[in-house]
């Protein structure tokens, strides 16, 4: 059964992605998935990314490259496989100082 890992609502953007800024979660030793629903609420681009870390400290491997979120909904999927056991949610502005707001679920299973 689906349970949401970490919610993030209404985050404002920077110009730069900032480790830690947004959404960063251990992974539960028993899911393999992991759904990312993300919703910019302004009406500015903004970019997402998902970076992984085996020790929680390092976050040096990029799971989702950086995808561009427009106003709206977007849904990524990253298959967690050993040894992401950390996640790390990155978003920025597409435009610098055209910052938006984002809210985003993390769901696995």
């Amino acid at each position: 059964m689906p349970e949401i890992i970490a919610v993030a609502t209404a985050q404002a953007t920077t110009n730069a992605y900032v480790p830690g800024g947004f959404m960063r979660f251990k992974v539960p030793t028993n899911m393999t998935h992991v759904v990312f629903w993300i919703k910019e609420l302004d009406v500015h681009t903004i970019t997402f990314k998902v970076m992984g870390s085996m020790d929680g400290v390092d976050y040096t491997s990029e799971v989702i490259a950086a995808t561009d979120v427009a106003k709206g909904t977007q849904t990524f999927t990253a298959d967690i496989v050993s040894p992401w056991r950390y996640l790390d949610c990155q978003v920025q502005a597409k435009v610098g100082g055209a910052q938006g707001s984002v809210t985003a679920y993390a769901v696995g299973n």
